[in-house]
């Protein structure tokens, strides 16, 4: 049985690991358009702050090591086009723009999602980042260790792991959420608690502004230098994350005709 996987991050490399101690003798492929596989990207935040210097604590499993169960592991490999009435999928190799095609007898989709990035004016322009790779994390990182300000665009998840990591880091950061609360996945109550608890910890040291919309970055040729909301507040700042969260990359199984069925962020066909 020949197995595709499309998505290496969590997973895909699941799924991989699980096929094969399910189907010993499966041909196992998985194709990532990603420089690494299998790694915690939920632990991005913390290696900005600085709880440990080497991004390669991430790395959960290496290519080299999927190689050893048999599961083969293709970097910088994109899908392009999946074809399902004669199983193969259309995959261009980033490293060459070759494209070829790949045949399978069952077809995991596990692309995961992408960040969203907000309407915002400018929001091209250097020193503007998104977090969801490892290469994202690193350069977050080294901006943040010659910088004395950021902003934070959203209050999630994301957002509020990132003011912990920039205020312990001495960084001014600057929080701005268009919801009335911070985290509005959870209660009102359970947003004041966590506020409460950043005000212990990283006192002084930050601003959040609720109910606030970021219409417009600007700067110069070097990268963003400030931002204004449609409430007239304007920022200076050294550099932007935007963390207004995620938008599953399902285009490709739409594409094909594939019914989802979300899990995990993936589908199986």
């Amino acid at each position: 049985m020949k197995i595709i996987i499309l998505g290496g991050v969590a997973a895909g490399a699941k799924a991989a690991a699980k096929a094969r101690r399910l189907l010993p003798d499966a041909e196992i492929n998985l194709y990532t358009d990603d420089t690494h596989v299998s790694y915690s990207s939920c632990g991005l935040p913390y290696y900005i702050e600085g709880n440990f210097a080497d991004y390669q604590m991430l790395l959960v499993r290496s290519p080299e090591e999927f190689e050893q169960s048999g599961i083969h592991i293709h970097l910088r490999n994109r899908a392009i086009k999946i074809l399902p009435n004669s199983k193969q999928v259309l995959i261009e190799d980033l490293s060459n723009s070759r494209a070829f095609l790949v045949e399978y007898d069952k077809l995991i989709i596990a692309t995961g999602a992408r960040p969203i990035i907000p309407p915002i004016k400018n929001a091209n322009l250097n020193n503007i980042f998104t977090l969801r790779k490892i290469e994202d994390g690193i350069a977050i990182r080294e901006i943040a260790e010659r910088s004395k300000s950021v902003a934070i665009v959203g209050g999630g998840y994301i957002g509020i792991e990132l003011l912990e990591a920039f205020t312990r880091q001495n960084l001014y950061s600057v929080l701005i959420e268009n919801s009335p609360t911070i985290m509005q996945t959870f209660d009102d109550d359970m947003s004041e608690l966590i506020l409460e608890q950043l005000n212990v910890t990283c006192s002084n040291r930050f601003e959040i502004f609720t109910s606030e919309t970021v219409t417009e970055f600007s700067g110069d040729n070097t990268g963003v230098k400030h931002i204004r909301t449609l409430s007239g507040k304007e920022f200076d700042v050294d550099f932007v994350v935007l963390c207004a969260g995620a938008t599953p990359n399902v285009e490709i199984a739409k594409d094909a005709g594939i019914e989802i069925t979300e899990m995990n962020s993936g589908c199986i066909c």
